[in-house]
């Protein structure tokens, strides 16, 4: 990081190139090497923090794919700033106002974005906004195409940090649809789906989901699946075209996650549309079909034809409660019918991924196996129950209820989701809740040997006037004992600035440990 006193003498600024989301960008020129920067500069009070992390995750990542990160630092003036690489050329997204991207465009363009997307994900960075005017084509080549911004990317392996509950972070329309409901973990799933949108909007010249307005473009985006493809752009061959379909799936189980996996798809495709092979252009691979029926009704006669039931889409119907050992359940109802399917489940504030049998059979197995005491399969059905009725507040309480059901009944991944809603509840003044039921929930979670409930209540406590310094520094050491890396990182930080004799070589302990396990922020050593 430069100090101010560097600024001026490293940078001079020559004109305004534009405005993003926190401030300026200027073109600058590099004294000493003449060389040609961008440097954004914050403008917008109250986000230093985030401008900070942007410059942080950028200056871990090197790739021909991702815009060069240079420096970072305060000006003179006292504003924080970010110098990059400048790129001479046009953005994706102005590019397309001309008109769709011939196929072997496209294809240069996916296997470039899918390229710096394995390198992110590979730094644990998830980009969060993979969209057209993100991308740069360096003079107008598409086989140049360069991401940029990084202004609302996530660090992955870190567990605390900005508070975005409830926000909606990314562009509406090519964020992923469980991004939009927002509360959960990002993934690299997340920016496969924005990178199916891309693709989607290259090879058809306009986006896969549309409205006038925010509220109806989420509409399409959670409810409803894209026009087909080949509708669109009947040329486009039918291996290119199933890919897309499977990187928009709704449900994140059922979409591809392994951006290697869809470089190498796409690199594939190129290959055969480059040497006309028409018989690798409609072989569609066998884990790519997988994906993109698993859902589906099972003779389906063409992916051009009628309406498509791929993924289920749990509404919650009118919060009607209904017994359920004890507690009460929310009656879900499937739209578009939807049979089964081996779903799985992101858990919010939690790395463990829910699988169950329930699942699989559809219906009400779930609701079943929650009333007969089953912990993951109420975990489950809670969960989909929040989820799905956004703006029901007799809903939600039912389907934390249920989530307070399977922590009592021993899972604790649902005593940190159930622990996090209360909280959220109750932060916005819900009688129904109060700061002992979600501390419970936390604890319970803890107890039953999840890290992560044990860093997020140390959070909690810290966030609160005043700060519970002591017990969220028992907490980060638990929850550090546990697996949970981070809070590692944060009790030794607490150790640190706590100073009491043998604290700084606990602290120097803790760092040790967690970086030879293999978390980033780790490797350093503690402050003397």
């Amino acid at each position: 990081m430069l100090a101010d006193d560097t600024f001026a003498q490293r940078y001079e600024l020559e004109s305004e190139a534009g405005r993003g989301g926190m401030g300026l960008v200027h073109r600058a020129i590099e004294r000493g090497s003449g060389r040609a920067l961008a440097i954004k500069v914050l403008r917008t009070p109250g986000v230093e923090s985030r401008f900070t992390l942007e410059a942080e995750m950028l200056e871990r990542l090197d790739h021909p794919a991702i815009v060069a990160y240079v420096g970072h630092g305060v000006t003179g003036s006292g504003d924080a700033y970010l110098a990059m690489a400048w790129l001479e050329g046009t953005s994706l997204a102005a590019r397309l106002d001309d008109g769709p991207l011939s196929i072997a465009d496209t294809l240069a363009v996916g296997v470039r974005l899918a390229s710096a997307l394995v390198h992110a994900h590979a730094h644990e960075i998830v980009h969060r906004d993979l969209k057209p005017s993100n991308v740069m084509l360096v003079d107008g080549v598409a086989a140049h195409a360069t991401l940029i911004d990084f202004g609302i990317a996530k660090d992955t392996a870190v567990t605390h940090g900005l508070t975005e509950t409830g926000q909606l972070i990314g562009t509406p329309g090519y964020m992923a649809p469980e991004q939009a409901m927002g509360d959960v973990a990002p993934t690299a799933s997340m920016d496969l789906f924005g990178l199916g949108v891309v693709l989607y909007e290259c090879l058809a010249g306009r986006p896969p989901f549309e409205g006038r307005q925010t509220m109806e473009v989420l509409a399409q985006l959670l409810l409803r699946d894209p026009p087909p493809l080949r509708d669109a752009r009947s040329e486009v061959p039918e291996r290119l075209d199933a890919l897309v379909a499977a990187l928009l799936e709704k449900e994140p189980a059922h979409r591809i996650s392994d951006a290697a996996r869809v470089e190498a798809e796409l690199r594939a495709i190129a290959v055969a549309y480059a040497t006309e092979d028409r018989a690798a252009l409609a072989a569609v691979p066998g884990w790519m079909q997988r994906v993109e029926t698993r859902a589906t009704v099972a003779a389906r006669p063409s992916r051009r034809g009628g309406a498509r039931s791929r993924r289920k889409v749990w509404i919650a119907g009118g919060a009607v409660a209904v017994a359920l050992g004890g507690t009460a359940a929310v009656m879900l109802a499937l739209r578009d019918g939807g049979g089964g399917g081996d779903d799985q489940t992101v858990v919010e504030a939690s790395s463990v991924r829910v699988t169950h049998v329930c699942q699989q059979e559809g219906g009400d197995a779930c609701t079943r196996a929650c009333a007969a005491d089953d912990g993951v399969a109420c975990r489950v059905v809670g969960r989909e129950a929040y989820v799905g009725s956004p703006s029901n507040d007799a809903a939600q309480h039912a389907a934390i209820e249920i989530l307070g059901k399977a922590c009592r009944l021993g899972d604790a991944p649902a005593c940190s989701l159930a622990g996090t809603w209360t909280r959220r509840h109750a932060s916005h003044g819900d009688v129904h809740y109060g700061r002992d039921a979600w501390i419970a929930l936390f604890d319970r979670g803890c107890a039953l040997g999840d890290g992560t409930a044990c860093a997020l209540l140390a959070e909690h406590l810290l966030a609160e006037t005043p700060p519970g310094k002591d017990r969220a520094l028992e907490l980060y050491l638990r929850g550090c004992e546990l697996g949970n890396l981070a809070g590692c990182v944060h009790a030794a930080d607490m150790l640190e600035h706590r100073a009491q004799p043998g604290d700084h070589d606990r602290a120097t302990s803790l760092l040790g440990d967690a970086c030879r396990r293999g978390y980033k922020r780790a490797c350093r050593a503690p402050s003397p």
